[in-house]
């Protein structure tokens, strides 16, 4: 929501305000400042699971940034690769429009479910998404030339869609673990109220 928030701001102040780039640097403290309020007051849990949910988000949202690039660089060759341009965060918010239900699906139904989880995996859960993301700053970092080219863009959506998956598969994984352990535990307590039977009946 946020997202959809600060998008629409840029958009509808480079729209009416003239000189609208004495705005850029307040504009991004402040919203800058909203992320981290946000995250903070709504996430309180342990340092790894923090960093795991980070890098999902800002992996996901550098990907869209990265797409958005290749459209503008083909489809409007007349604007330049600043962030700011018009024609460029109206891209953005229609790529975050498209891809945001499945994401939200992700993070709603799976992540809000493991990260109650104290499993020992959380550990080194964290470094997938970092890896990730690791990959992702690395490729935004190319010029424009190989931008423009469609393989970029395929590179960019199989890895929207190889991260998803992959995020998706390991929570999977974590909440098979989660409910073997829980079961283990019930079957183990109903083994001891067995022998405890046992030997009153004894």
């Amino acid at each position: 929501m946020v997202s959809f928030i600060n998008v629409s701001s840029i958009i509808l102040i480079m729209t009416f305000i003239p000189d609208w780039n004495r705005l850029r640097a307040p504009h991004s403290f402040i919203f800058l400042f909203i992320y981290m309020f946000i995250y903070i007051l709504t996430v309180k849990i342990k340092p790894s699971k923090l960093i795991f949910i980070l890098f999902i988000v800002k992996g996901y949202s550098d990907i869209l940034v990265s797409m958005a690039k290749f459209f503008e660089t083909n489809f409007f060759p007349y604007t330049t690769m600043e962030s700011y341009k018009l024609v460029y965060n109206i891209i953005v918010l229609l790529l975050l429009i498209i891809t945001f239900p499945p994401m939200w699906i992700l993070l709603k139904r799976k992540v809000s479910l493991i990260i109650e989880s104290d499993a020992a995996a959380w550990k080194f859960l964290w470094i997938i998404p970092t890896t990730i993301y690791s990959m992702i700053i690395v490729v935004s970092k190319m010029d424009i030339s190989i931008i423009k080219q469609w393989q970029f863009f395929l590179f960019d959506a199989l890895m929207l869609i190889g991260s998803y998956l992959i995020y998706y598969v390991t929570i999977e994984m974590l909440l098979k673990t989660q409910s073997n352990t829980q079961l283990k535990e019930r079957i183990n307590q109903a083994e001891n109220q067995i022998s405890m039977q046992l030997n009153q009946y004894e």
